[in-house]
Order: C-alpha cells, then sequence, then structure tokens
C-alpha cells in the first residue's frame, strides 16, 4: 500500500510538473508573439518613414531636373534683334565703367602723389626747428573728441539698457497685483486703450507698448483700487461720493468733468445722484 501510495504521489507530482512546464512554454510564446508583433509595427513605421524621405527626395529630384530643363532651353535659344542690342549696349557700359574705374583710380594716385611730396617737403623745412613747433604747438593728451564721443554712446547704451531692464523687472512684479500673469494684464491694458479709442472716436491705429506709459497705469490702478477698497460697499460706491473719491486720488475735477466723464462712458446717461 505504502509503494502504490508513493507511486501515486510520483505520478500526480510528475502532471503538476508538465502543466507548470505547459503554462511556462505557452506565456513565452504568447510574450514572444506580442514582441514580434511590435518588431513587425516598429519596422513598417521606419519603412513609411523612410519611403515617404525618398519620395520627397525624389520630388526634390526631378524639380531641379526641369529647372537645370529651363534654364538650358533659356540660354540655347537664338537670340532676336532686341536682345543682341541690349547685349552690345550692356557690354559697351561695362566697358565704360571700367575705363572710369581706372580714371579715378589714377587720379587718387596723383592726389596722393603730390600730397606726399607736399609733406616731404614740409617735414624737410619743420625738421631743423622742431623744437620751435612744439614749443609753439603743443599736442593735445588725453581721447580725442571722437573718442570722447564713442564712450559717452557707449555708457549711454549700457545705462539706458540696464534702465530698460530694471522697468521691465519692476513691472513684473507690480503685474501680479492685477493679474495671474503679465499677458492677462496686457490684454486688459489693450481692451482699456481700444475701449478709450471707441469712446472719443479716435482713429484705428496700432497701440504702441511703452513700458513707462505701462508702469504709470499700474501704479494708478492700484491706486485707486486701494481708495476704493476704502470706500466701497458690496464693491459698490455712491455716486454723489465720486468727487471725493477722485480727490482722495490726488485727482481734483470739477463736477461739470465728471457728469462729462460719466455720460461719454455710459452712451449719454445722466449721473444720479
Amino acid at each position: 500500500m505504502k509503494k502504490e501510495a508513493f507511486q501515486d504521489e510520483i505520478v500526480k507530482a510528475f502532471e503538476h510538473q508538465k502543466k507548470v512546464n505547459a503554462a511556462v512554454n505557452i506565456h513565452q510564446l504568447f510574450s514572444g508573439f506580442i514582441n514580434q508583433e511590435n518588431i513587425l509595427a516598429f519596422l513598417a513605421s521606419q519603412s513609411t518613414k523612410n519611403l515617404k524621405i525618398w519620395e520627397k527626395h525624389l520630388r526634390w529630384q526631378r524639380q531641379q531636373e526641369l529647372y537645370r530643363s529651363r534654364l538650358m532651353h533659356i540660354y540655347s535659344r537664338p537670340l532676336n534683334v532686341e536682345m543682341l542690342a541690349w547685349r552690345k549696349a550692356l557690354l559697351k557700359t561695362k566697358l565704360q565703367q571700367k575705363i572710369d574705374r581706372k580714371k579715378q583710380k589714377r587720379s587718387y594716385l596723383r592726389r596722393l602723389q603730390k600730397f606726399n611730396s607736399l609733406r616731404n617737403r614740409r617735414i624737410e623745412y619743420m625738421e631743423p626747428h622742431k623744437d620751435i613747433l612744439n614749443a609753439l604747438h603743443p599736442k593735445g593728451r588725453g581721447p580725442s573728441a571722437y573718442e570722447k564721443k564713442m564712450a559717452a554712446t557707449f555708457i549711454q547704451k549700457f545705462a539706458r539698457g540696464w534702465l530698460v531692464r530694471m522697468r521691465y523687472k519692476r513691472i513684473k512684479m507690480k503685474v501680479l497685483d492685477h493679474g495671474p500673469s503679465l499677458v492677462v494684464v496686457l490684454k486688459k491694458y489693450r481692451n482699456m486703450m481700444i475701449r478709450l479709442r471707441r469712446y472719443f472716436h479716435a482713429p484705428k491705429q496700432a497701440i504702441p507698448l511703452v513700458y513707462s506709459e505701462l508702469e504709470e497705469w499700474l501704479d494708478s490702478k492700484k491706486r485707486y483700487e486701494d481708495v476704493f477698497s476704502k470706500r466701497e460697499y458690496l464693491n459698490e460706491m455712491n455716486t454723489s461720493e465720486v468727487l471725493n473719491y477722485f480727490q482722495d486720488c490726488d485727482n481734483y475735477p470739477s463736477q461739470r468733468e465728471v457728469k462729462k466723464s460719466w455720460a461719454l462712458i455710459k452712451n449719454g446717461h445722466k449721473m444720479h445722484q
């Protein structure tokens, strides 16, 4: 009985190991099939890409051949009377220009030779009296006027660039009080300028972005909003307090100017007290 039980256990173990081996083999085959499919798809995509590149190269080559054939046709066609006359006139003009350049060169060389001879004569005359010449005509020391001008130009260039960069940094810091980013605030600024242009019937022109004006607008907007936050109640303010509101903002318009601006913004409606 023990021997039969032992043989049954061996048979069961053999069957179990056979099933395990079969499962492993199936997994390997399945994974190999998936990898094969991926490899084939990759090769197909690469072949399609290479085919497109080759077709593009062939199109470019055909265009080049067509261009060369047209160019050869243009150069090989016989010249008519007008073309011959034009070519003759062009050759004549080129020859005349060459002669003029030679004349200018000869004239320049003559002037240069005359100047050199005059300079040599003056040097021969003044050489024995060099000490007297230096005493009566001292040479200026230090940078010349041109060097001073160039130095001032470089200093202004770097100083102005530094000022513009600092202003840009200040604007980027101030923008955070008025919106999430600089682009959003610039859109608000542009929309405000478009509304003002429509209110005052100004001609439609480009709206330039000037950093100084944008910074001034941000400061004014911040000041007005701070004063409004002190006077508002439920995000509203009585119209009778508008004049005092502007005075708190260091602006002193008259009642007539306030009513006129109100009517302009509200399309002709009067301000109610």
